[in-house]
């Protein structure tokens, strides 16, 4: 795929504060774990680091496109448990919490392409 480069965006609202996570801002992922039962993923910007935890739940199977067609098919949760922590760069903890109503869709091998931005 010509233009491809690995790349990832997160937000997080807090207090009325928008918190960017991304590679336009030069944040990282330092860390990314996918299992079965549980994805881990740290990412970290020039002031912060998001953790995130999401633990798979039973979910759908959905069509997804390959090479034009939609023949591939795909599991999505939308019923996932997610925790998240949010700390500034001393390490202060500046939010904690729990969702239970997390979105969670992993297709490939996506930590291969953050291997080296750790």
């Amino acid at each position: 795929m010509k233009g491809f480069f690995p790349g990832f965006l997160s937000f997080f609202m807090c207090g009325g504060r928008l918190y960017r996570f991304a590679t336009y801002n030069r944040s990282s992922v330092s860390l990314i774990d996918i299992k079965d039962d549980a994805v881990h993923i740290e990412l970290h910007n020039a002031t912060h680091t998001l953790a995130v935890i999401v633990y798979r739940n039973i979910g759908g199977i959905l069509k997804a496109p390959r090479h034009g067609q939609m023949e591939r098919e795909i599991q999505e949760s939308i019923v996932s448990r997610l925790n998240l922590e949010l700390r500034d760069k001393k390490g202060n903890l500046l939010f904690e919490g729990t969702g239970f109503h997390a979105g969670l869709e992993i297709v490939g091998d996506v930590a291969k392409y953050f291997k080296n931005n750790h």
